[in-house]
């Protein structure tokens, strides 16, 4: 997991590789270190100086990659970071962020995601972790021509995975094909509750239930 490290310093970002940052922050005996691992993140802030990397250091300094003294240099105070695959209930929210980011940035009016967009997002691996969450999200802010991103505007590959390759963990729980169906059919009826109820032959009492259970409102 990434280690970070506090050393000092007033609050500024810094990011990028850490040859960007050169003997600023480390004398140049270090520098061919840092260059090993290319994507290390530095912040600083309330006294602090925080340097975050997705490599695993200490496996690092273990095959030689990376310089002994200077893991234990950094590695004052260690937080290992959760994968977002590990944090799912965070993936609505990061995608309401993205979606107001680029949003701004690409001067359009996109206000949210249709809900089979929003499904397979929230059931899709993300090796890529976050960032591969925000590219996606960016690609989809800038080709969708609605107020809603649709499965459609999602890169090609994730339209053609099946709900069992999403989760990686085999096939689907009866509960899962549930909620994927009834959010099918929501989005179907453009979420007319009576329509939808009339459909899926169940009182819309059980309907507004279900919505409330699986977070589709």
């Amino acid at each position: 997991m990434p280690p970070c490290s506090a050393t000092g310093k007033h609050e500024r970002p810094i990011s990028g590789a850490c040859r960007g940052v050169h003997n600023r922050f480390a004398p140049p005996f270090v520098l061919d270190s840092f260059d090993a691992i290319k994507n290390i993140t530095q912040f600083e802030g309330l006294g602090h100086k925080v340097k975050g990397t997705l490599k695993d250091l200490k496996h690092e300094v273990e095959i030689g990659a990376f310089r002994e003294d200077l893991y234990f240099r950094l590695n004052v105070v260690s937080v290992a970071l959760p994968l977002l695959s590990e944090r799912r209930e965070d993936i609505p929210l990061l995608i309401r962020f993205f979606i107001e980011k680029y949003s701004l940035a690409f001067h359009k009016k996109v206000t949210g995601m249709q809900p089979q967009a929003l499904d397979i997002l929230r059931n899709y691996s993300y090796p890529g972790n976050v960032r591969e969450l925000e590219n996606i999200i960016e690609r989809a802010v800038a080709l969708t021509d609605g107020e809603e991103i649709a499965s459609r505007d999602l890169p090609k590959d994730l339209q053609d995975l099946e709900f069992d390759t999403l989760e990686g963990d085999g096939l689907p729980t009866l509960e899962e094909k549930e909620r994927r169906y009834i959010a099918k059919v929501l989005a179907s009826t453009n979420y007319n509750k009576g329509m939808t109820a009339q459909i899926l032959d169940i009182p819309r009492t059980t309907l507004w239930r279900k919505i409330k259970l699986y977070g589709l409102e």
